[in-house]
């Protein structure tokens, strides 16, 4: 059977949103936050909130860059990717981000529902 490393976000966009150039191609780096809302045992609702890094390089199909600001809702498909850096501090670190190969704009309102 074959492998497969795929994931699907639909969530709403944070503020640390960075557009860089890299060579003739353009890259944008934001977080996604969705969120999932659940019953509690006493009957109250709660909100289970997950953010998420992406990296998505432009290319054909994509939307403009320069439209994903804060809190704008989006739609992520693409891969997971693990890697290991060392931060100022000399520590080692892990982290996760997702590397979109399809992303797209939602003009819709996002919110949990039971």
């Amino acid at each position: 059977m074959e492998q497969l490393n795929q994931i699907k976000l639909r969530g709403n966009t944070g503020s640390n949103i960075y557009l860089n150039n890299v060579g003739d191609r353009r890259v944008i780096h934001f977080s996604v936050a969705t969120n999932i809302a659940y019953s509690a045992s006493d009957g109250s609702t709660l909100i289970d909130t997950c953010w998420l890094n992406v990296t998505a390089w432009e290319k054909e199909g994509m939307p403009d860059f320069e439209l994903i600001q804060k809190g704008v809702g989006v739609e992520v498909s693409g891969r997971i990717r693990n890697y290991k850096y060392t931060a100022a501090d000399g520590t080692e670190k892990n982290s996760v981000e997702v590397v979109a190969n399809a992303l797209s704009l939602i003009n819709e309102p996002l919110t949990p529902q039971l």
